[in-house]
């Protein structure tokens, strides 16, 4: 540091710049790794000296150096304007190692900037860099992704990437080292509509379907989670035997899990696949794995919104498989919070309120703790907002015609918990279930009013009453 502030002071940015070689680019670049440096050497117009040396002259050190000082916006810019730059750089990566690397990191490093992404495009960068991944070369194909990744992330360079021509190179066989990269820019380019219609369309459904039951299985499902936004293509991966390869990872890949519930809300013949595969058994053994970090948080998060689709599909749980489910949930409820608690109340929901078997499924759930959890969930709501449906839909079903179960949740001091959820503040929805649930733990209309009148609340409660149906009051 103190050897080139000496230079500078000197003036040697002024000397090296104006008498510009392939060794003095290379001298240039270490002093371009410094902010302060790169903006005077910018103001120097070092940006336009190099592109002219790198066409008489191309060089590694003269391409390093251009790359240190497009860390600054301006001279990102300066490259894209001048007349021919791109093509120039493109047409590195067709040379040798290490040039077409470090070519290629300037290529990435200019994609950043949202005006040379377009740029980028409009100079058909891009199909030298999607020739990159057939290279043996690890890093030029490293970089060439990671250039490509940045230009899926500007509209522009998506709607490039969808075109057939680029499309069907994307597609194209590569190393296995490489798929991950593949698969990775594919994932973004099936985020919009238009995109996943477009892959379709170059048969990403044969690309996707041999990767589920490789190394690279993770990324493939995250690609088919995305894709199955389309119902055909939800289909087609069904009838291609995508549910038993994706069930098959479920157990450490929420990609997985999310592409089966992405499918599942589109083909019943997604469900009957999953039941085939004794799912609900394999999903319930994944709530009752304790967590250890986000990645197995987001396995049970997404294996709970999996069974919650399956039993929403469900006309009766007679299944021996749903016989263990009440009393599970329960327990995960119990050392669950936010979005999780939410989804395993959604699911507890539809199981104690089940016409056939609400019954045992009822006292499964309280027999484990369920009634308790229930509460300290509605204890802890920042307020009468929040995830409480499901809690408040649980509850009725929990407490309605079952004494036993309405003097627990009294004596638990569950009565003051639903007051805050009756409040005008509340959403309507939110309101009319609290109120539900308070007629299910007050089911003597003469105890209910008395106790709402001691309570203060009996005004509120009879508004609520007013605006339900007629069916809802009986």
């Amino acid at each position: 540091d103190k050897c080139q502030a000496e230079m500078v002071a000197l003036g040697a940015l002024e000397l090296l710049v104006s008498k510009l070689s392939v060794k003095a680019a290379e001298c240039l670049g270490q002093f371009a790794l410094k902010e302060a440096y790169r903006i005077r050497l910018f103001k120097l117009g070092l940006v336009t000296a190099l592109l002219k040396l790198i066409e008489a002259q191309p060089a590694v050190g003269a391409v390093a150096a251009l790359l240190n000082l497009c860390a600054l916006d301006d001279c990102k810019a300066a490259v894209c304007r001048a007349s021919g730059a791109l093509r120039l750089l493109s047409s590195l990566l067709f040379g040798g190692s290490p040039l077409n690397q470090v070519a290629a990191m300037t290529l990435s490093s200019l994609a950043e900037k949202d005006s040379c992404a377009c740029a980028l495009t409009d100079s058909n960068c891009d199909l030298a860099l999607l020739h990159c991944l057939s290279s043996d070369d690890g890093l030029l194909v490293a970089k060439s992704s990671e250039a490509l990744l940045k230009l899926t992330l500007v509209p522009v360079g998506r709607s490039v990437l969808w075109q057939e021509e680029r499309l069907k190179q994307l597609l194209a066989p590569k190393r296995p080292e490489t798929q991950r990269q593949q698969l990775m820019i594919l994932q973004h380019l099936a985020e919009d509509a238009k995109g996943r219609r477009a892959l379709m369309k170059a048969g990403v459904l044969h690309f996707i379907r041999p990767l589920l039951d490789s190394s690279e299985a993770n990324e493939a499902a995250a690609l088919a989670w995305n894709m199955s936004i389309e119902e055909v293509f939800a289909e087609d991966l069904c009838h291609a035997g995508g549910v038993p390869l994706l069930l098959a990872h479920a157990g450490h890949s929420y990609q997985a899990l999310g592409a089966l519930l992405q499918m599942s809300l589109r083909n019943e013949e997604v469900i009957k696949q999953l039941y085939q595969q004794d799912a609900v058994q394999l999903l319930l053994d994944l709530l009752q794995a304790d967590a250890a970090d986000a990645e197995e948080h987001r396995i049970a998060l997404y294996g709970a919104k999996l069974l919650t689709s399956m039993a929403l599909e469900m006309d009766n749980f007679e299944q021996a498989a749903w016989r263990s489910a009440p009393r599970i949930l329960a327990l995960r409820l119990r050392s669950s919070d936010g979005e999780l608690r939410a989804e395993l109340c959604s699911c507890g929901w539809l199981l104690c309120a089940d016409q056939v078997e609400a019954e045992a499924h009822c006292n499964s759930f309280a027999e484990a703790g369920g009634l308790w959890a229930i509460c300290i969930m509605l204890a802890e709501e920042e307020g009468p907002t929040g995830p409480t449906e499901p809690a408040l839909g649980i509850l009725t079903a929990l407490c309605r015609n079952c004494s036993e179960r309405q003097e627990s949740f009294l004596q638990m001091g569950g009565l003051e918990l639903l007051l805050p959820f009756l409040d005008r503040s509340s959403p309507q929805r939110i309101r009319h279930l609290a109120a539900k649930a308070l007629c299910a733990v007050l089911e003597d209309p003469n105890l209910r009013m008395r106790r709402l009148t001691e309570l203060g609340v009996l005004e509120d409660f009879s508004e609520i009453l007013a605006t339900f149906g007629e069916h809802q009051k009986i």
